[in-house]
């Protein structure tokens, strides 16, 4: 029989081998997974970027920024079980939001 309060709580608090390498480094299990989920979406939407930066237009790179700094906040939430403390959410955003806009210059140095 399965528990209910077992799949209860963010993934990284779920019981598994990770747990007790988790106690010794609280909160560096989602942000790992989190970083990693951050360096891969925008290969992953590869296309979806390209095609934002061909327009040449600072509406559609602003819309792609958004779209991506939502998306990794929602997955930051995911990951985080929305404990996270106000200055953890401006270090994501900020990091995040740097981050896109990296990936948005090279693709735009791409297409010229």
């Amino acid at each position: 029989m399965i528990e209910a309060d077992r799949f209860a709580g963010p993934l990284w608090e779920r019981d598994g081998p990770a747990k007790a390498r988790s106690a010794r480094w609280p909160g560096m299990g989602p942000l790992l997974e989190w970083l990693v989920a951050l360096l891969l979406l925008p290969l992953v939407a590869f296309h979806f970027v390209r095609s934002m930066a061909r327009k040449q237009n600072n509406s559609s790179n602003a819309f792609r920024l958004a779209v991506f700094l939502a998306l990794d906040l929602l997955m930051a939430a995911l990951l985080f079980g929305m404990q996270i403390p106000d200055w953890m959410w401006a270090a994501l955003t900020v990091g995040a939001l740097a981050y896109n806009i990296c990936v948005m210059t090279f693709a735009l140095k791409l297409e010229s």
